[in-house]
């Protein structure tokens, strides 16, 4: 009989790897769903990043 974890790695979801997106395309993507500027958008995608970096 298999393990809990041996069906979940057979059986479980999958995630499926799509095309990387590059910083330019997320920074768009902001400011088109927050109406914020580009610059803004830039200052607080750096400020996570720097956060993650940190923090990971």
């Amino acid at each position: 009989m298999a393990t809990k974890i041996e069906a979940i790695v057979k059986y479980g979801p999958r995630i499926a790897p799509g095309r990387p997106v590059s910083t330019s395309q997320l920074i768009d993507l902001m400011v088109r769903n927050t109406g914020q500027s580009k610059g803004e958008c830039k200052q607080a995608f750096t400020n996570v990043l720097e956060a993650l970096t940190f923090y990971l």
